[in-house]
């Protein structure tokens, strides 16, 4: 339980957790994904196995988030496109 979890973290000075209600939970995908980009994989949402009921958290969590081939590609990206979302390599 969410409760329970706390309580972990905080004996253990585990950090923080963020608790999302999937219920209510829903985000977006990058409308236009730089698809046509130097080194460009995918939309992390879109390439992370999950069942189908956490559909809105991984959209949510990462659905602008862009997976590149290379660190050089991620940088020339991140600047072609003003910093406007995460580019992990």
């Amino acid at each position: 339980s969410a409760k329970e979890c706390i309580s972990h973290l905080a004996k253990n000075k585990g950090g923080r957790a963020t608790f999302l209600p999937i219920s209510s939970v829903d985000g977006d995908v990058m409308k236009n994904p730089p698809v046509k980009s130097k080194g460009y994989i995918g939309i992390a949402c879109e390439l992370v196995e999950h069942d189908s009921r956490y559909d809105g958290i991984f959209r949510n969590l990462l659905g602008r988030c862009v997976i590149v081939d290379n660190i050089d590609n991620a940088v020339e990206m991140a600047k072609d496109n003003n910093y406007k979302f995460k580019i992990v390599n």
